[in-house]
C-alpha cells in the first residue's frame, strides 16, 4: 500500500494572521501497487496528482521510506529519507538485535548482547499468561524492596519504533523487586545481577535513539529544524570518551523517575562498552548514507530558526549554501503562484504584501513590501528585482519576534 501525501504551504515570506501561517499535510490517497519497482510507484504518484489536477512541477520536497529513494530521485525530488525506522535501526544495531551479513554470514554479530536481550524479553512475556495471577505477586515483591508497581512490557510494536527501549524501560527500574521475583520458585525467569547490570547499560543507548525516532513521529513546525541537532546530540552521547548516565538499578524509588548516576567508559560492563561502539559506528554510517545527510529542507529550517542558525550542525559554508537554497525557493514561488505585475497582483489573494501594518520589529514599510508595477521588465531584470527583494525580506525575518510555542 503507497500513502500518498502533500504538503501545501503558504508563501514562508507572507505574515498574515496565525491561522494561515501553517503547513497543509494533506493525504491525497492510500493506492494499492501491484510492483515495488520505483518507476511503478513514481507513475501511480504521478497519476494521483493528476487526478487532483496537480503535476509533478508543484512538489517542492519530499520525505520517503530508505527503500524508496529511488521514486523520489524519478519524481524530481531530493533523496531525504524518513528517520523514523532509520534511527530505531542504530538502537537495534547496538544491542545485537539487527546484524550485517555477507552471503548468509553475520559479518558483525554481538551474542552477549543478543542473549542480554532475550533475557529481557523472556521476563517480560512471563507475565504475558497467567496475568492475573503473576502481576498481583509480583507487585508484592518490587512493594517489599522500594520499586514502583509497574506493569512489564513487550516489544510487540508493529511500528517497530523504539520497541527494545519501551521494553527495557519499566524492568530496569525494578530489579530489586525483578530477582526478588526470581527467588520465590525456579520457574520464574532467572536473570543474574550481572545481566541487569548491562541490560541498564543498553538503555543508556537506546534512550538517545529513542528520542532520535521520537523527533521524528512528532516533528512540527517548531521542530522541523531540530532533526540532525538532535541526531548530532545522540551521536555525542556515543562517544567513548564520554561517561554514560545509566539508571542506578541497586537504588530503586517508589516513583517511575529512577535516579541515574555517571559511569566512565572504563567502568562499563565489556557489553555496555560494544553497545555504545556499535551505536556510534551504525549512526555514523545512517547518517552519511543516501537519504540521510542534511537536506534542502534541512538547511533551509536551520537557517530560518533564530534558534538553530548558530549550532554546530551549520558551518558557516553551510549557511551560505542554505541561503542560495532559501533564495531559488523564493524566486521559484514568486514566478509560479504570484502574478508577474505590481498592479496584476493588487487585485489578486494578497501576496507578500499582506499587512495593513508592518509586523513587531520591523518598522516602516519598505521597497520589500511594497507592490510596484514591473510589467514592462525583462525576465532577467525581474529575477534580479527578485533577489533584492529576498535580501530584504530575509533581513526582516530575521528581526521578527516570533512566538515559536
Amino acid at each position: 500500500m503507497l500513502r500518498l501525501c502533500f504538503l501545501f504551504a503558504n508563501d514562508p515570506f507572507s505574515y498574515a494572521g496565525k491561522e494561515e501561517l501553517r503547513n497543509w499535510n494533506i493525504c491525497i490517497g492510500f493506492q494499492r501497487s501491484s510492483s515495488k519497482t520505483a518507476p511503478h510507484q513514481a507513475e501511480i504518484f504521478r497519476s494521483s496528482l493528476r487526478r487532483i489536477k496537480c503535476s509533478q512541477t508543484d512538489l517542492r520536497c519530499s520525505q520517503e521510506d530508505f527503500a524508496e529513494l529511488a521514486t523520489a530521485k524519478l519524481l524530481g525530488c531530493e533523496k531525504e529519507g524518513c528517520g523514523m525506522h532509520n534511527y530505531d535501526k542504530v538502537g537495534s544495531s547496538a544491542v545485537g538485535l539487527l546484524v550485517r551479513s555477507e552471503d548468509a554470514v553475520e559479518v558483525n554479530p554481538f551474542p552477549a548482547g543478543k542473549a542480554a536481550m532475550a533475557e529481557a524479553h523472556k521476563f517480560a512475556t512471563h507475565f504475558s499468561r497467567s496475568r492475573d495471577k503473576r502481576l498481583p505477586i509480583y507487585h508484592e515483591c518490587c512493594k517489599r524492596t522500594g520499586c514502583p508497581s509497574l506493569i512489564p512490557e513487550v516489544n510487540q510494536n508493529g511500528t517497530r519504533i523504539a520497541a527494545n527501549h519501551g521494553e527495557l524501560k519499566p524492568l530496569i527500574r525494578t530489579v530489586p523487586g525483578n530477582i526478588e521475583y526470581s527467588k520465590l520458585s525456579l520457574d520464574n525467569p532467572q536473570v543474574s545481577p550481572e545481566t541487569w547490570q548491562i541490560l541498564a547499560e543498553f538503555d543508556s543507548v537506546l534512550n538517545s535513539t529513542a528520542l532520535l525516532t521520537t523527533a521524528a513521529q512528532y516533528e512540527a513546525a517548531w521542530t522541523g529544524a531540530y532533526r540532525h541537532i538532535i541526531r548530532h546530540k545522540a551521536e555525542s552521547e556515543f562517544s567513548d570518551t564520554k561517561s554514560s548516565r545509566v539508571v542506578n538499578i541497586w537504588a530503586p524509588t517508589p516513583t517511575k523517575n529512577p535516579i541515574y548516576k555517571m559511569i566512565a567508559p572504563d567502568q562499563l560492563t565489556t557489553a555496555g562498552r560494544e553497545c555504545k561502539r556499535r551505536a556510534l559506528l551504525e549512526a555514523k554510517h545512517r547518517n552519511t548514507m543516501v537519504g540521510g545527510k542534511l537536506s534542502m529542507r534541512d538547511h533551509i529550517a536551520i537557517l530560518l530558526d533564530q534558534r538553530t542558525l548558530n549550532s554546530e550542525v551549520l558551518s558557516g559554508d553551510d549557511k551560505d549554501f542554505a541561503k542560495i537554497m532559501l533564495e531559488n525557493e523564493y524566486l521559484i514561488y514568486c514566478g509560479k503562484f504570484l502574478p508577474p505585475t505590481g498592479s496584476e497582483r493588487t487585485k489578486t489573494a494578497k501576496p507578500r504584501n499582506m499587512l495593513k501594518t508592518p509586523p513587531k520589529g520591523i518598522g516602516k514599510s519598505s521597497d520589500a513590501w511594497s507592490d510596484v508595477d514591473t510589467s514592462s521588465d525583462s525576465e532577467e531584470e525581474q529575477d534580479d528585482r527578485l533577489k533584492r527583494e529576498f535580501k530584504e525580506t530575509f533581513k526582516k525575518w530575521r528581526k521578527l519576534d516570533i512566538d515559536w510555542h
